[in-house]
This record gives C-alpha cells, sequence and structure tokens, in this order.
C-alpha cells in the first residue's frame, strides 16, 4: 500500500480504513483527516530540518488505550506513513490490540544523516566550549 496523504485521496485512504476497522468504531483511527492530523504532527516534529531534507522521515501512530474502567483489550488501528520528497504517504494500516489505560505510540523515525544534520542546525546558534575550563564571568 502506498496512498498519497492529501485531501485528494480521503476516499481511498478511508476505504483502507475501513477494511482493517471492520465494524469498530470506538479506539480506531477512522477518518482520513486523522491520518493527515498525525503526518502534521510528525512534520512539526521535523521542523529544525529543512523540507528538502525531511524525506524517508516515517511516523508510526496508534491511538491510546480505553480507560481504566474498562477491563478488557480493546480492536484498534496502527497506521505507518513515510515522507517522500515533498508529501506523506500511507504504507501501513493494521489492526493491533490495546489495553486499558495503554499510551498512545508516536513515533518519529529518522536517518542517522537526519539526526547528524538537525543537530547541526540546532547547535548553529551556539558556541561550543572546547573545555570545561573556561572564564565567560
Amino acid at each position: 500500500m502506498k496512498i498519497k496523504i492529501t485531501p485528494d485521496n480521503y476516499r481511498a485512504i478511508n476505504a483502507a480504513l475501513d477494511a482493517v476497522n471492520g465494524t469498530a468504531r470506538s479506539q480506531v483511527i477512522r477518518y482520513a483527516s486523522d491520518v493527515l492530523a498525525v503526518v502534521e504532527r510528525a512534520e512539526a516534529k521535523l521542523a529544525s530540518l529543512p523540507k528538502a531534507e525531511r524525506g524517508t522521515a516515517s511516523v508510526t501512530y496508534t491511538p491510546a488505550g480505553p480507560m481504566s474502567a474498562y477491563k478488557y483489550k480493546a480492536k484498534s488501528t496502527r497506521i505507518s506513513a513515510v515522507r517522500g520528497s515533498k508529501c506523506w504517504y500511507l504504507i501501513s494500516v493494521e489492526t493491533v490490540d490495546l489495553y486499558p489505560t495503554q499510551k498512545e505510540r508516536f513515533a518519529v523515525t529518522i536517518t542517522a544523516g537526519q539526526a547528524q544534520r538537525i543537530t547541526e542546525i540546532t547547535l548553529s546558534d551556539y558556541i561550543v566550549a572546547k573545555d570545561q575550563n573556561h572564564d565567560l564571568l
């Protein structure tokens, strides 16, 4: 599966979600707009990286589990998306089990090169001391 995440493709994204969710309506990712919100959140996490260098980053998301009063596991949805050179693509929709009070899982994965670039950009506003024994006061 590889569906470009844009409003024009909402019908295809919704169909992929419906195929996995079946009749489940709570604790699942139901709408393409929810998928868009996840990739927008991932894009915000990549904000310190220039847009041209964000390709191949990925995100995996599973919603939070039911409240503690709920005694059984619940069916939910896990999605995975990868960023292309200019946009995000939905690459996986699968069923998972959630347990009461389980926290949401939101993980953005980047390459070692992207991590190095983020570090360079972040530290570019600082002067890094060569040792701990410097007098600046």
